[in-house]
């Protein structure tokens, strides 16, 4: 047997091999040369190769290699265990069309719960946008900062979603809103809010109105019923109505503005405290709001609702006033089945059911009515001029204080029933009425900036600037109250001037408006038609552009709304009202705050 072959130091240096103090190596134990070989013919030669490898080549590039050998195993993984779900697509997605968005699509199979499915929204741009628990308590449930509108930390109570009141004092002991308990069931309830105008109407004659100008809105109330379209709308050509045939003259030089027209046809019943639910015009008054839901062209934008082709924002503003109060005056039909209420008009005992008058018409659903006012605001906001905060005939173009005035009254109106309103759009009406006013301190106001002023546009600044939070202290208010009181009402027929005025001096009180109302009340109650078919109308030739475009329809809408004004509109500058501003507290139930507009 040969000897075996010793290596020195440098020799096992030479091939890599070390021993420490207990004679084990790195790597391979300290061995002779034929061992060593025997060792690596059963270790295999990829084995050897590898060491061979790592004691030849720097750290880096080992890691190097590991990597670029994972990642290549990966790769022939994933080949072959891709899905046939996973494809990649190099041809651009096609756009959905625009037209998808243009029909409203309801449900009206089942009955909504409490009359309205505006909790239950599905499309995104209609998406719920009310927190019923807040709003119930009384706290600002449409996230809008009210510090500087109105004078108010809180939204002011709602008819619709408080605990007590329900819309149109429906109950024994509630009232209508939040404020004074009812003193009777239906529309001889009492209280403040959208829903308490029934019940403030018991109560007109002590607040200015006379039996003469409350029988006259009752004759307006009955021939705008008797010229509503078979299709529930109106149109300004009220004698193609199937119950006029032309026997009333003074149609308007507008037809198609069916929109338009429906919006003014509805409003004086809400006024006067009739709705879809109460009141002896139920059916009127739900048809017309389902032709306003049934012509509502939706898109991202919102709920848009003017005619095709010509139509304006003039419309949009007027319908969208509409839906909005009569949503906030809709009252909750689960307690009204419980309750088992019927509508009372105030006359007999309310619990004698052999007094109390028969309803002349059934009451007519509403599906959809919160939802569609809610898109019809989102509209308003999308409609807004970027640049001046304005609104005009079309959208998002430099405004004009007219049409300002209807947009800024729906998103009020929005506001009182806690749908969502940006604060953005008050602060946006707030730089446009800068831009218009004539003066320093804001007591008139022009057309489309400071050089047009003229009568309807200084009572439309006005009273933006009362609901936009001036106090009646204001320079601008005291100066422009003090001028239109001292023009007067326009006897000429400028109902549009008269329709805003009024307004304002109603909101500010006083003697200006003790002189102001028994003129225009007296002028409207003597200039109304006694005549054959257009007994209950009014139509001024000439008074305004209006007029002439809107016709009697027109007329008869805006002098009626101007003799609701002693319970459609609470006073803005009450004393109760204002003694709460900025306390950040519930008001208590007989202080409720003024109504919306």
């Amino acid at each position: 047997m040969a000897a075996p072959i010793l290596l020195n130091e440098s020799q096992k240096q030479a091939r890599g091999v070390t021993v420490d103090s207990r004679g084990w190596k790195e790597g391979r134990k300290a061995v002779g040369a034929r061992e060593e070989m025997d060792e690596r013919a059963e270790e295999g030669a990829v084995a050897v190769a590898w060491q061979d490898f790592l004691r030849e080549h720097a750290s880096w590039s080992v890691s190097a290699a590991v990597h670029a050998l994972i990642l290549v195993a990966l790769g022939f993984w994933m080949l072959q265990n891709q899905g046939p779900e996973i494809l990649l697509v190099s041809s651009p997605m096609e756009e959905e069309p625009l037209e998808d968005f243009n029909e409203l699509k309801f449900d009206r199979k089942e009955e909504p719960r409490g009359g309205d499915i505006v909790d239950r929204v599905e499309p995104e741009p209609l998406e719920m946008m009310i927190d019923d628990l807040a709003a119930a308590e009384g706290i600002d449930a449409a996230s809008v900062e009210l510090s500087k509108i109105r004078n108010m930390d809180k939204a002011p109570y709602n008819d619709l979603l408080s605990e007590v009141g329900r819309g149109l004092g429906i109950a024994n002991a509630l009232g209508s809103g939040k404020g004074k308990k009812g003193s009777g069931f239906g529309l001889n309830g009492t209280g403040g809010g959208m829903g308490g105008r029934g019940g403030r109407r018991g109560n007109a004659l002590g607040d200015g109105a006379t039996k003469e100008s409350e029988h006259a809105v009752d004759l307006a109330l009955k021939w705008l019923a008797d010229h509503q379209m078979p299709d529930g709308g109106w149109s300004f050509h009220h004698h193609l109505a199937p119950t006029c045939q032309g026997k009333c003259p003074g149609g308007g030089s507008m037809p198609e503005a069916r929109i338009a027209a429906t919006a003014l046809g509805i409003l004086p019943f809400l006024g006067a405290g009739q709705t879809h639910q109460m009141g002896k015009y139920q059916a009127t008054v739900g048809n017309g709001l389902n032709f306003l839901i049934r012509n509502m062209r939706v898109s991202p934008a919102g709920g848009q609702l003017d005619e095709v082709g010509s139509g304006t924002m003039y419309s949009h503003g007027l319908a969208a006033i509409a839906l909005c109060e009569a949503y906030g005056m809709q009252a909750d039909m689960d307690l009204m089945r419980k309750k088992k209420l019927r509508d009372y008009d105030g006359t007999g005992d309310p619990g004698d059911k052999k007094t109390a008058p028969e309803k002349k018409q059934k009451p007519v659903p509403v599906p959809n009515l919160g939802r569609s006012a809610q898109a019809a605001l989102n509209f308003i906001a999308s409609a807004q001029d970027p640049m001046g905060g304005g609104w005009r005939y079309s959208p998002r173009t430099p405004g004009d204080t007219s049409v300002v005035g209807w947009q800024l009254m729906a998103l009020l109106s929005g506001r009182m029933a806690y749908l969502r309103v940006s604060p953005a759009c008050f602060l946006g009406a707030m730089n446009f009425l800068n831009s218009v006013q004539t003066d320093d301190y804001g007591s008139d106001y022009g057309y489309t900036d400071k050089d047009r002023p003229s009568l309807a546009t200084q009572a439309i600044g006005l009273l933006s600037r009362m609901y936009l939070g001036w106090k009646p202290d204001h320079p601008g208010i005291v100066q422009g109250v003090q001028d239109m009181s001292g023009k007067g009402p326009s006897t000429a027929g400028n109902m549009y001037y008269n329709y805003y005025a009024t307004q304002v001096m109603h909101h500010y009180g006083g003697e200006h408006w003790k002189q102001w109302n028994p003129r225009m009340r007296d002028w409207l109650v003597g200039s109304q038609s006694q005549v054959g078919h257009t007994v209950g109308s009014w139509h001024f030739r000439g008074g305004d552009r209006g007029a002439d475009k809107g016709g009697r329809l027109y007329c008869t809408a805006l002098a009626a709304m101007t003799l609701e004004v002693y319970y459609r509109h609470m006073p803005l500058y009450r004393k109760d009202a204002l003694e709460h501003a900025g306390e950040g507290k519930k008001p208590k139930p007989e202080d409720q705050p003024a109504d919306v507009f």
